[in-house]
């Protein structure tokens, strides 16, 4: 995969049939990569992408 030391801060966890993404990236293209990735490993597999984006501006797409 590449830009692995971005995802160092991501989390994956399997909960019957979905894969629960947490943590942070700082690009929506990195978000969407981990996403596709884990969709076309695993195609039966639901995605919850709860990852944020929190670029170095301090700018995110985390709620609250």
């Amino acid at each position: 995969m590449p830009f692995p030391h971005f995802f160092r801060e991501v989390t994956v966890t399997a909960e019957a049939s979905r894969f629960v993404l947490n943590g942070q990236v700082p690009t929506y293209y990195l978000k969407s990569i981990l996403q596709n990735r884990l969709q076309r490993a695993f195609p039966r597999m639901t995605i919850d992408n709860r990852v944020a984006v929190i670029n170095s501006y301090g700018l995110s797409s985390f709620p609250g």
